[in-house]
């Protein structure tokens, strides 16, 4: 269980680690930044093999014969720089004097909630880059975005994803006729045949009840429109042919102020379980200084330190963290519209 966040400031600063703080509607990050795909590194820079599907049935030897010999498992080598999230909050001197209040205990649980609270905000706001991340690791092609650095400057993050898979639907999935089905199927299809993997979760904004509810193959499928209107309405996620859609409502702000859905009204991605076989998380190391001591932080962590001119409280979060696909071609993407 985490350490409880109220107790971050004592008498002295120190460092607490956060990695475990868990927000309920960051269901995207909390699939992947999970211990089970998490690679830990030293410093910033990670290298990664991009690994080829070879889906040759092998031959069989005759008894007594050697071996066949094959050929080495296709892939390319790459590397980057992890992201980077470096923030801090100046705590004013009054928090301060309520923590340090001698004798009153009511002041001093009132200064450690204020401390705690902007803690979970300056986590919050790291999650919400993770899952902007994801997202764009998730999607094919050229991916460009800008975030805030916190002291109102904008640094902007490329990727170029190669080997995701681009599905192209039969016809909109708004039209009830549609054979949704029949793209689903596409899709588990490709993901097979490119990766040697099975598609087992979808991710889309709650637009796509509508499409489901008002589908007829789909309606048929889940046992009638009542039944259809019960399994699809009222819940974040369906099964369909084997995949868990996640009806996903989560959002971001841009730099420029724009509510931006992670989930486009139209698009959709599929993956497998979440593995090393496909996707691998890499967290850094970085030096910190607390207390005039350096110490490696791993992951994402906060600490605080006193501040003498003028007296108050700066609050820090920092995490250094990087999403990859080995396996490309375990993706799909879709417009199901347009």
């Amino acid at each position: 269980m985490a350490d409880d966040v109220a107790t971050i400031l004592g008498y002295e600063a120190r460092t607490q680690v956060i990695n475990n703080f868990q927000f309920n509607n960051f269901a995207f990050t909390q699939m992947f930044f999970n211990p089970s795909i998490t690679e830990d590194i030293d410093g910033r820079i990670a290298s990664w093999d991009v690994l080829i599907a070879d889906r040759t049935a092998g031959l069989y030897s005759a008894p007594g014969s050697p071996a066949h010999s094959v050929n080495l498992t296709p892939i390319r080598s790459d590397s980057g720089r992890l992201l980077r999230d470096y923030r801090k909050k100046d705590i004013p001197g009054e928090v301060l004097n309520q923590i340090r209040a001698p004798g009153s205990a009511s002041k001093q649980a009132q200064g450690r909630a204020t401390v705690a609270r902007e803690q979970r905000s300056l986590a919050k706001n790291i999650e919400t880059n993770k899952e902007l991340h994801l997202s764009k690791t998730l999607t094919p092609g050229a991916q460009s975005y800008t975030v805030t650095d916190g002291r109102g400057s904008e640094v902007s993050v490329s990727i170029t994803n190669s080997g995701i898979n681009t599905i192209t639907k039969s016809a909109s999935w708004a039209t009830a006729g549609t054979d949704i089905l029949a793209d689903i199927a596409s899709a588990k299809a490709k993901a097979q045949e490119e990766s040697g993997m099975d598609l087992k979760h979808a991710w889309c904004n709650s637009t796509f009840k509508g499409y489901f509810m008002h589908n007829t193959d789909i309606v048929n499928l889940l046992g009638g429109t009542n039944e259809a209107v019960k399994q699809v309405r009222g819940t974040d996620d369906v099964v369909i042919d084997g995949i868990t859609f996640h009806f996903y409502d989560n959002t971001y702000t841009t730099p420029a102020g724009t509510v931006t859905k992670f989930c486009a009204d139209k698009l959709i991605w599929y993956h497998p379980e979440p593995s090393k076989d496909w996707i691998t998380i890499f967290r850094g190391t970085e030096l910190i200084a607390v207390d005039g001591v350096l110490r490696e932080s791993r992951g994402l962590a906060s600490w605080t330190k006193v501040d003498d001119d003028p007296a108050g409280i700066i609050l820090y979060a920092l995490d250094n963290y990087l999403a990859v696909l080995t396996v490309p071609a375990a993706v799909c993407y879709s417009d199901v519209i347009t």
